[in-house]
């Protein structure tokens, strides 16, 4: 006030107007100042409460679960911990209120939530006000059976409101953008899945692992990541084969359920599995064979398996009975493409199928030729008696084996649901791929109802193969080529290595997924200043991968160690590591991202640990002397158990099928 006075007495009329300009930049940033303090208030823990979850009267385990799962995201977002009540507490002011689930506030905006179909969702914004109800059902909400609408319209929420993104399991796989405030335009929309069933096999095993809590909390990390990835079962196409107690049960009362071999003995073969009768086929043309399955249906049937159960056993079909015969066609394939296993013959003679078996040959049957009409009759035949029953009945059937390529006489129909399981695995050529295109087009043409059932996760051991761009195409041509379902085995889990590859996958089952590009930059702008190099880092792995060829790689899934120390030279490894060097150079300054790059070191050098055991145990076979083998596997083990906790890979899985590969009993020791 004195220096106003002076000014007024002193000052001439310039310094008068400068000093009242300062003064009205004063206030103007006073009010800006105190406008933002109250916009984003609410980001303060420490003050007042201004984000509200309120849940039903008497809430569900899935809206109570979704609730969670809310309240987590909205305070890593935005910093505010959410109060959780539940409707009759009534409303808290001003702050942003989100209804989930069966809500009064939902019937009052129009939401019929008892009419929403599962694992479906309706989100609506108004203002400061979101309601997110869903279609579910009771049980475990982690569980992929339950279904959980209004978890799923969590995520979805989530997603497209402010992009948070989960590339692998843990909160180190979180990428959840800071929001400053709460800002949502007003607007309603209903999330649909995109498929009747979205679902991959987890692989629970605990052998393998050091800690036992580390690997019930990977299995934990893995139900959580799935979810959020919006995995689920609206409707269950996970029939597994049907028949693998049939012999015990039924060989001594009715052997003219099994298959009648060349030499007239109905039993398994000794060629195939070692005579494992859970791997017997069946004389699918046998009328007393539909009538025992369509009995056991009707025995065993419940809500969540409703179906008719004809998943032939884990084996090629390889009855040669006269009546089997006549259902097949003489017609001999053009396969286009590449089969990795010799199943069928272009050459369909039973002569030659009967010298083949008498000389011992393993793959005998070939010459059988396909026998997808077969099968396909025996699915119409099981299909009328089950409608005789049930109107609404219907058979899982699957393309598998020598039936797997599309029948070439018999029309089916939509209530006959075939499961195909491709013959794609490593390594992704093209031939293979145009394979499966042949077969999915067949099979879609014979009018059967079609689920994706692959095995080709299951390949790479722990090594950084990559195949996301193959995976893109293929899943692609069959989901706009009336894909109903899909039915994955497995997630063998191995983050610091495939992460990649099972992170395409999750995108690629979004209802509208992004395109192949988009979902690499998603999962390579997580490591922030290194994110082109972590690009780049994918790219070496990918023209790793397909610079193999099948000639180049004799295995199979279960032995995937013997050919890796091949197919991951030196050179290669070494430009990985240089790469991954770089990326931790551009992260120093990022802790987060740094995190991240140290993660995929993780797996490069569990890598490396398992190529030099693989290593070591080839010359011990040489040498005579497994010194060098027990001293890196006990590295091996001590690496394992010392990064087990960091949630970098499956160690079950790589028990699993490091027991079919490091034998040291092989070598008599």
């Amino acid at each position: 006030q004195t220096l106003f006075v002076r000014l007024l007495i002193f000052g001439d009329a310039s310094m008068i107007n400068n000093f009242i300009k300062h003064i009205k930049i004063i206030i103007f940033l006073l009010i800006i100042a105190f406008t933002t303090a109250c916009s984003s208030s609410y980001r303060d823990p420490s003050t007042t409460q201004l984000v509200v979850i309120v849940l039903p009267k008497e809430p569900s385990s899935v809206e109570t679960y979704a609730a969670k799962e809310l309240a987590y995201h909205l305070e890593k977002l935005t910093g505010a911990k959410a109060l959780l009540r539940r409707e009759e507490a009534g409303a808290q002011g001003r702050a942003w209120h989100f209804f989930l689930g069966d809500t009064q506030k939902a019937h009052e905006w129009g939401v019929a939530v008892q009419d929403i179909a599962p694992n479906q969702s309706t989100i609506e914004v108004r203002e400061r006000q979101v309601v997110i109800a869903g279609g579910d059902g009771k049980g475990d909400p982690l569980e992929l059976s339950t279904h959980a609408g209004t978890l799923l319209g969590i995520y979805e929420f989530l997603d497209k409101e402010w992009g948070v993104r989960w590339l692998w399991p843990g909160k180190l796989g979180e990428i959840l953008p800071e929001q400053k405030q709460i800002l949502l335009t007003p607007k309603r929309w209903q999330y649909t899945p995109p498929f009747s069933q979205a679902k991959l096999h987890r692989y629970d095993r605990v052998e393998g692992w050091n800690d036992p809590e580390a690997a019930a909390q990977f299995r934990q990390n893995e139900k959580v990541w799935l979810r959020r990835q919006r995995f689920y079962v609206t409707e269950n196409y996970s029939y597994g084969h049907s028949f693998k107690h049939y012999w015990q049960r039924f060989s001594q009362t009715h052997p003219r359920f099994f298959n009648l071999l060349p030499e007239g003995r109905r039993s398994p073969s000794s060629l195939f599995e070692k005579g494992n009768p859970q791997r017997v086929s069946l004389n699918v043309s046998f009328p007393a064979l539909h009538q025992q399955i369509i009995d056991d249906w009707q025995a065993r049937r419940s809500e969540t398996y409703p179906w008719i159960n004809a998943v032939e056993n884990d084996a090629p079909g390889q009855c040669t009975c006269e009546e089997c015969l006549l259902w097949d066609s003489l017609t001999p394939l053009k396969i286009p493409g590449e089969v990795i296993t010799p199943m069928v013959s272009d050459i369909v003679s039973l002569e030659r199928a009967r010298a083949a078996y008498f000389q011992w040959d393993p793959h005998w049957y070939r010459f059988l030729g396909s026998l997808s009409d077969r099968y396909a009759r025996f699915y119409l035949g099981l299909l009328e008696l089950g409608k005789t029953i049930d109107p609404n009945a219907k058979v899982v059937g699957e393309a598998y084996a020598n039936r797997r390529e599309p029948p070439v006489q018999t029309i089916l129909n939509e209530d006959v649901v075939i499961r195909i399981v491709p013959a794609l695995m490593f390594p992704w050529t093209e031939k293979k791929q145009k394979a499966f295109f042949h077969q999915w087009k067949g099979w879609r043409a014979s009018g059967a109802t079609l689920v994706l059932r692959p095995n080709y996760l299951l390949d790479g051991h722990t090594f950084p193969i990559f195949y996301a761009h193959h995976l893109a195409k293929v899943f692609n041509f069959a989901k706009q080529r009336d894909m109903r379902a899909t039915d994955f085995d497995s997630l063998t889990g191995q983050w610091a290595t495939q992460g990649a590859n099972l992170y395409t996958l999750a995108r690629l089952h979004a209802k509208k997924a992004p395109k192949l590009e988009t979902i690499l930059q998603e999962y390579a702008s997580a490591f922030g200043p290194a994110k082109r190099t972590i690009r780049e880092y994918l790219s070496l792995w990918e023209k790793a991968s397909d610079g193999v060829s099948q000639a180049d790689y004799a295995s199979d899934w279960l032995h995937f160690l013997q050919p890796a120390t091949a197919l991951f030279s030196a050179s290669v490894m070494e430009k990985a590591e240089k790469l991954l060097d770089r990326a931790a150079l551009q992260t120093r300054d990022d802790s987060t991202a740094a995190q991240r790059v140290s993660f995929l070191r993780t797996g490069l050098n569990h890598a490396k640990h398992c190529l030099a055991v693989e290593q070591a145990y080839r010359g011990a076979f040489s040498s005579g002397s497994w010194d060098a083998f027990e001293k890196l596997k006990s590295e091996l083990d001590a690496f394992r158990q010392e990064h087990e906790t960091t949630g970098f890979a499956n160690l079950g899985y790589l028990n699993y099928l490091e027991g079919y590969t490091w034998k040291r009993e092989a070598a008599g020791q």
